[in-house]
């Protein structure tokens, strides 16, 4: 039977050519209001440069670690702990660059993920001035892992490497969460249900969170030569990138590769690759996930919402949610996260 994990000792947290930042848990009110993990312990790292908000969920052999960094100028942050940690990453909104002792240099940009193992934590990261970060990391126990990795000998290897306490990481390519993984965060992120219920709902969360992680990674091969050049990958980033831009506006294949000037063979095989699904289905994926936050979130007419998300009318949309998630809008406006999140389980 999986145990809820003791959590680690604090982390100790510095700005580079300064003290050792203190670590409160008085939240002020404008900052929970922006961004909220319902059920979780607050810390706040107040100071000139700006604020940093840590919120925590302790699960079934998992943490749930929600990060908003909102800094007024170009900082490097330095973190420490005398402790490992097992820890899928994701960028959720903006990226940076840190360096890890083990990696060296680690890129990750917005909504992509990685899994690492470090057996101790010294990281620098970057963050430039104006931005708002979010980061949504969890942090395993191994054998909250091992089940999965009876079946993915990509995990197997990595496992063994954490056996031997030596720093890894899962993929060492370029990936991207895929729309239904990018849904579930956002569920996870705006949970409104009853405070009793907040622990089963994050422990079944993670867990389908994490299958679905390894169901996008079946046939990834990082060691294999690369399939796609820099230059590929960077105008199919583009191209999804105009999908999501305005909702409200639909491409087809031939126009979106005329628009960004790639080949369309070439810009299908490669989105898939990045995205673990074909350009239609992500763009119908992600109006539909907009749909979704726009119900629950804010007081518009489901007809505005069908138009924003690309949608004639609202009987349109509505259809939409039947098919992919077994409701209409209505029932999510009502019902919000508790509603969509069994539709999936």
């Amino acid at each position: 039977m999986k145990k809820r994990i003791v959590p680690p000792p604090p982390l100790e947290i510095l700005i580079q050519g300064s003290d050792r930042l203190d670590i409160v848990k008085d939240i002020p009110e404008t900052l929970l209001k922006q961004h909220y993990l319902k059920g979780s312990e607050r810390f706040l790292v107040s100071h000139d440069i700006g604020d940093m908000m840590f919120q925590h969920i302790v699960g079934q052999e998992f943490q749930i670690w929600y990060s908003n960094y909102l800094l007024t100028r170009n900082t490097m942050i330095i973190g420490r702990g005398n402790f490992p940690v097992l820890e899928l990453h994701i960028p959720f909104e903006n990226h940076f660059t840190s360096w890890w002792d083990g990696f060296g240099e680690t890129k990750l940009k917005q909504r992509q993920f990685e899994l690492s193992y470090a057996p101790f934590i010294n990281n620098v990261t970057e963050f430039k001035s104006g931005k708002t970060y979010h980061t949504f990391d969890v942090h395993y126990t191994r054998d909250f892992l091992v089940g999965y990795a009876e079946h993915y000998d990509l995990l197997k290897r990595f496992l063994d490497k954490v056996d031997r306490g030596e720093p890894a990481q899962l993929l060492g390519v370029t990936q991207y969460l895929s729309p239904d993984m990018i849904l579930l965060v956002n569920q996870i992120l705006t949970y409104d249900g009853d405070d009793c219920l907040a622990p089963l709902f994050y422990d079944s969360a993670v867990g389908l969170l994490t299958t679905m992680l390894f169901n996008r990674l079946s046939g990834i091969d990082p060691d294999a030569p690369a399939v796609f050049s820099k230059e590929q990958i960077t105008i199919t980033e583009e191209a999804k990138e105009l999908l999501v831009h305005d909702f409200s506006k639909k491409y087809r294949i031939k126009e979106l590769a005329r628009k960004v000037g790639l080949n369309e063979c070439t810009l299908q095989k490669c989105f898939k690759h990045l995205y673990g699904t074909t350009i239609f289905d992500y763009g119908q994926a992600a109006r539909l996930d907009h749909a979704w936050l726009l119900l629950i979130t804010t007081k518009e007419s489901i007809q505005s919402i069908a138009l924003k998300c690309g949608y004639p009318d609202h009987s349109n949309l509505t259809n939409a949610f039947k098919t992919n998630f077994k409701c209409n809008p209505k029932d999510v406006r009502r019902d919000g996260v508790a509603r969509k999140i069994l539709t999936r389980i």
